[in-house]
């Protein structure tokens, strides 16, 4: 064996662990995404179910209506634009 063997050999051996590490941690994302995409269809099927039982616990409510005008005081203006039309 020649120091260039050895040498192609250990940088081989590095690249095959550090491979090894990818794939390992390529598949603990992919487990990791898989659990979080059946939490939040499992959350979704939840609001569903609680958006409807609501729904039915509503049917006979009856809603009022107030209308509120603003004082002046309580408008405020942020922005101010001129938009030119040539005609």
């Amino acid at each position: 064996m020649t120091k260039g063997t050895i040498s192609q050999t250990g940088t081989s051996m590095r690249k095959v662990g550090r491979i090894t590490k990818e794939n390992q941690e390529a598949s603990a994302a992919e487990g990791n995404y898989n659990a979080i995409e059946q939490q939040l269809e499992d959350m979704k099927t939840q609001m569903q179910n609680e958006i409807d039982q609501l729904l039915k616990s509503n049917e006979n409510i009856e809603i009022e209506k107030n209308e509120i005008r603003p004082r002046k005081s309580d408008i405020t203006v942020e922005k101010v634009g001129i938009l030119w039309c040539q005609r």
